[in-house]
């Protein structure tokens, strides 16, 4: 059996036990809020600020791009506290044909993307996915692009949505497997790195906390230069 095959089983099988009902299943919509109280809305860019438990003042820093393993361009997802602004995200919705101005309801498939100004021109697109990194941390970590921007890494197809969370909102990741829908927090792990990937926690809460957080409304990213971090 292949190791890249072995790895992503090994995520699957600790995923099993972290198992919730599809999150599109509720019929009553609950607007997403920013942190000055208004609906989020897709298509328009916002910057993501950490929180913690105890302390609902959003933390500096933000997300950026980072490199694992063998990548040569920057297509992981990762979050800094050593940066005043990290890369604003975008929030689409392929059930509404994408349609920007719509508010972000808790729970709905999303789509999640980089709303850099000049985005990276050695990755296929700026939208997150999920690959398994077989290579170095042997978790389920968020990226960007697509199976070609993650060679001889496995890709978990699925979609992501935002749920209200005990502080603030945190990311679910959810797919389909062996006909069941797997639903995993978001987390964030260190592992000697100058920033914490987002990886998904499969459970695992004290080595890969789940990740809180606060949205802030921005018109465009302040200097139109990406964020990344090599590992």
């Amino acid at each position: 059996m292949k190791p890249t095959l072995l790895i992503t089983l090994s995520f699957l099988f600790a995923l099993i036990t972290y198992i919730f009902p599809l999150a599109y299943s509720q019929t009553v919509f609950i607007p997403v809020k920013d942190i000055h109280g208004n609906d989020v809305v897709t298509g328009i860019p916002y910057q993501i600020r950490q929180l913690t438990p105890g302390n609902p003042t959003p933390h500096g820093g933000g997300l950026i791009h980072g490199k694992t393993g063998n990548s040569t361009c920057p297509v992981s997802v990762a979050y800094t506290t050593g940066l005043m602004f990290g890369s604003p995200v975008k929030f689409n919705i392929p059930e509404w044909a994408n349609t920007p101005g719509k508010i972000v309801p808790q729970g709905v498939p999303l789509e999640i993307e980089f709303s850099d100004e000049n985005p990276l021109e050695c990755a296929s697109s700026s939208q997150w996915m999920v690959y398994g990194d077989n290579i170095e941390t042997q978790k389920a970590v968020v990226g960007i692009g697509g199976p070609l921007d993650h060679p001889d890494q496995n890709t978990l197809f699925g979609y992501f949505n935002i749920r209200e969370s005990q502080v603030g909102y945190n990311f679910m990741f959810c797919y389909m497997f062996q006909g069941s829908p797997l639903c995993s927090d978001v987390g964030t792990h260190l592992q000697n790195y100058p920033a914490s990937l987002l990886v998904l926690t499969a459970g695992n809460l004290v080595s890969d906390p789940v990740f809180y957080f606060g949205l802030e409304k921005t018109d465009s990213d302040s200097s139109g230069i990406i964020k990344t971090v090599a590992y």
